[in-house]
């Protein structure tokens, strides 16, 4: 059952908020970054995965921009196994190139040009955006932001404007976007992001029936606890437990529109994709990935490494490592040959 926090101290509605990494607040000053010019080489400990740069590691870039919109001094990416399609790039306007290891064939490299090989490029990437595009949102909490007295802050929290956070502990880093509610006895891991419009800790949907038929609301008093490295997305609602907590496992990834119901365990590293909808007391396994629009009833166990399609509608028990799809889901037919 959710008690109120012990109080720690945490920013007030302060007017000087400090902004990460010592850059401007404003989207034009945000998007500046992207015209300083980087070095390749200084790119290595970024991207990781032992990354080989063909090439000068001097070259310099001050774009990233998709193949087709490849200009000089733009970096670009691609996943493609083919070794035709990264040398079209590659002889493309781009100054540098990121791609896959195995797609690079016997290529020579355009005067100025510099090649990146790793064995992910996806993942290259997204780190090198984070790099490059991320940590740019201010720290402290929004003059328009209502904060509880019991409400207990991490460090470098962010909480945006209108934004309202009851009695709740939330963990180091913690942003918390304009909009999104968290109601009481919600408890933050670390670097949990919640994006504009969510609701956190909504009452579960539960009722008893009288015996004129009349329905008598049940209180939920579990809170909802949720784990580090979460993120949910826009007018997500995750409904608190009835006596024990909704839990929400760490790493876990929330598209916007999803309903998750009270007394819900989602594991670890779980995808949930738009608009699906999670009914109450469902135990998900960790890894597990649930499609866009697709419906877990309530009182399921889903198991580890399960992949529920897009639109399934899921009414009985899943295994662990499973494909399932349709209406109600069922075990993905082979392909015709």
């Amino acid at each position: 059952m959710w008690e109120s926090p012990p109080t720690r101290s945490h920013p007030g509605n302060e007017q000087d908020v400090i902004c990460s990494a010592g850059r401007g607040e404003g989207w034009d000053e945000l998007m500046e970054e992207e015209t300083r010019a980087h070095r390749v080489g200084d790119l290595l400990p970024v991207v990781g995965q032992e990354a080989v740069i063909l090439g000068s590691v001097d070259t310099e870039f001050a774009l990233v921009r998709r193949p087709e919109d490849a200009v000089e001094g733009s970096l670009v990416w691609s996943s493609s196994d083919s070794v035709a399609e990264v040398k079209r790039i590659i002889d493309s306007e781009a100054t540098v190139v990121l791609c896959r290891e195995s797609a690079i064939g016997d290529v020579q490299l355009p005067v100025g040009t510099a090649v990146i090989l790793v064995s992910d490029p996806r993942l290259a990437f997204t780190r090198l955006m984070k790099e490059l595009f991320g940590q740019k949102r201010v720290l402290g909490v929004d003059p328009a932001a209502h904060l509880h007295e019991g409400a207990s802050l991490g460090v470098d929290c962010w909480i945006g404007p209108s934004a309202v956070v009851g009695c709740c502990q939330l963990g180091d880093g913690c942003r918390i976007g304009p909009g999104a509610v968290l109601l009481d006895g919600v408890r933050l891991g670390d670097r949990v992001v919640v994006h504009p419009g969510a609701v956190l800790g909504l009452d579960g949907f539960g009722y008893a029936t009288d015996p004129s038929g009349s329905f008598e609301k049940i209180e939920h008093v579990g809170g909802l606890d949720v784990g580090d490295d979460v993120e949910v997305f826009a007018q997500v609602v995750v409904a608190r437990g009835t006596l024990s907590p909704t839990r929400i496992g760490r790493g876990t990834k929330i598209n916007s529109l999803v309903h998750v119901g009270h007394n819900t365990v989602v594991g670890e590293d779980v995808l949930i994709g738009a608009g699906a909808k999670v009914c109450g007391s469902v135990e998900i396994g960790t890894q597990v990935r649930i499609g866009p629009a697709a419906v877990v009833r309530d009182h399921l166990v889903v198991g580890p490494d399960a992949v529920l399609g897009m639109g399934a509608v899921l009414t009985k028990d899943m295994p662990a490592g499973v494909t399932w799809v349709g209406n109600p889901a069922s075990p993905r037919s082979p392909r015709a040959s």
